[in-house]
């Protein structure tokens, strides 16, 4: 698990509050804690097991106009108490400018 944690480049700070939401965008799936090119670690009230697999939306805040909204698909590699930590498997094509930019903004600090 510690391993994994080191994937990521930047926590992301409570105030950005950056959600996860289900496939077609309707369930709040919780609130994104890190995250890089490899992948997340996600505070949610919903239990996730190892193996899972979750396709989802990252909302991706826009500096004007409404927020942008990455699709992903993830599979669940850890899990503790609240939180949970996915391996990205996919972004399609069309999204990975959108993805690679919220990568930029919120991950650029290193860490």
């Amino acid at each position: 698990m510690a391993n994994l944690r080191g994937l990521f480049r930047r926590e992301i700070s409570k105030a950005e509050k950056i959600k996860i939401f289900s496939e077609n965008g309707g369930e709040d799936l919780g609130v994104l804690l890190d995250i890089s090119q490899n992948g997340f670690r996600l505070s949610s009230k919903k239990a996730y097991q190892p193996g899972a697999r979750l396709s989802g939306l990252i909302e991706s805040p826009s500096e004007s106009g409404p927020p942008n909204f990455v699709p992903f698909t993830a599979q669940c590699v850890w899990t503790h108490r609240k939180e949970a930590g996915f391996n990205i498997k996919e972004i399609p094509h069309t999204a990975e400018a959108a993805f690679d930019q919220l990568i930029e903004r919120f991950a650029g600090s290193g860490g």
